[in-house]
């Protein structure tokens, strides 16, 4: 029941039934019209009034006719002004072409395109905003729509007139414009899109300090290079003191002389090379080159560019730094190897009196592992008893005389035995 009376409120199938009705009565009415009338219409003759019951149906249908396409010609009219409105509304670029020909654009294609009007648009061809680079592609994509009637969602730039390129989705399909075959594009801007998600890689893969490569970025770095290529050199390079500056003049000059810094180590390296801050004071340097005499030429110059003083805000500071350096796939075949064997290197640089630099060697291993192993069982020697105070008196070489007494501690490990205050008293010192 429902369904009829929505069919009902169709105008068109209103006038059909009222026309079918009307013509079913004037059928079987006229007749009966003749036959009550006849005496008084006798005069004007059966083949007259047979005449005029046709020119009134004709007439009558006429009007009917006229009126179902007449509301129907408004109906799509206004239609075709609402999606002319809403067409002219999107901020999405609509157009038209035929066999490449702009024949329609909106206004927001208008923008896009920075033209002063449609009326300039129309007529140029779209091969005129694609970049000559993509030239076959859309070609390419246009036969594509001919064939299968649409054409996927897709990525691309366009060209405007004066050079500049602006990234957009593209997404056409077959249509008819004024009776021809034609093809409709639906065009977006995706300029801020683009925008925000180059803020958010610039984030993901970019120190914001120094606009270097982060950790995230070098480890993807090394991903790729440990993949690709056969040799390769991993520099680790700490700021010597660096905490100092930033607790005596706060982070801000201390973010200020990061830049300075990360400005002269990028003069120091090669477009081959990748530059990268690691952490708060310590840079990574991955070289093509595994040659010492070439890795120890870039160091030297990288402790040349830095000991130059830096200016900041009136202040006059000097900075130096420590270098370790590995050699993949020597010293490491892995991210974590290599990283941690150029730390090892870097720390014996230190150990060498900073401002300088250390390749890494199996030598430095195996001090790097004594070393850790003397501060973890430092830390329990005392619970274990095993360092013993040992009283030594002073005498004075003159007199002889009996001037005080020095103490002494003597550390014997169950494992390791006997070990030299030489070399565990730095460890204590170091560790606390």
């Amino acid at each position: 029941m429902k369904t009829l009376i929505n069919t009902f409120k169709n105008p068109s199938i209103r006038i059909i039934i009222i026309y079918i009705v009307m013509s079913g009565l004037w059928i079987f009415g006229s007749d009966w019209v003749l036959e009550n009338f006849i005496n008084e219409l006798l005069f004007l003759g059966i083949d007259l009034l047979a005449v005029l019951k046709g020119i009134f149906f004709v007439m009558l249908t006429g009007w009917l006719f006229y009126k179902l396409i007449d509301r129907n010609f408004r109906a799509i009219q206004e239609s075709e002004e609402r999606y002319r409105k809403l067409v002219e509304s999107l901020p999405e670029v609509v157009l038209v072409h035929i066999e490449g020909e702009i024949v329609y654009i909106n206004e927001a294609g208008v923008n896009i395109t920075e033209a002063k009007n449609a009326e300039d648009l129309i007529g140029k061809h779209i091969l005129d905003f694609v970049p000559p680079k993509e030239y076959n592609y859309t070609i390419m994509r246009m036969n594509k729509v001919q064939e299968e009637g649409e054409s996927e969602l897709r990525e691309q730039n366009i060209m405007l007139p004066n050079g500049r390129y602006v990234p957009v989705e593209i997404r056409a399909f077959q249509t008819t414009y004024q009776g021809k075959s034609a093809v409709q594009v639906i065009v977006r801007d995706i300029t801020e899109r683009k925008q925000s998600a180059e803020k958010i890689k610039q984030l993901a893969y970019y120190d914001t300090t120094t606009g270097l490569p982060n950790r995230n970025q070098l480890n993807e770095y090394l991903k790729n290079k440990i993949k690709h290529s056969k040799s390769f050199s991993v520099m680790l390079l700490d700021l010597d003191r660096f905490k100092v500056i930033n607790d005596n003049f706060g982070h801000d000059i201390g973010d200020l002389l990061l830049a300075q810094v990360s400005e002269r180590l990028n003069q120091c390296t090669d477009k081959e090379s990748f530059l990268s801050r690691y952490g708060e004071d310590e840079y990574v340097i991955v070289l093509e080159s595994v040659e010492q005499k070439a890795i120890s030429q870039t160091v030297e110059k990288m402790i040349d560019e830095l000991s130059s003083p830096f200016h900041i805000k009136g202040n006059e500071m000097y900075m130096t730094p420590s270098i370790g350096i590995s050699v993949y796939p020597k010293d490491g075949a892995s991210i974590d190897a290599l990283i941690k064997n150029a730390d090892t290197a870097m720390y014996a640089a230190k150990g060498e009196g900073r401002n300088s630099y250390h390749f890494y060697d199996l030598k430095l291993h195996k001090k790097n592992q004594r070393k850790m192993q003397l501060e973890q069982s430092l830390r329990k020697a005392v619970e274990h008893n095993e360092l013993t105070l040992y009283y030594q008196p002073q005498v004075d070489l003159s007199t002889g005389k009996f001037v005080g007494i020095e103490a002494l501690v003597r550390w014997h490990q169950k494992e390791l035995g006997f070990i030299s205050p030489l070399e565990f008293i730095p460890i204590a010192e170091e560790t606390g």
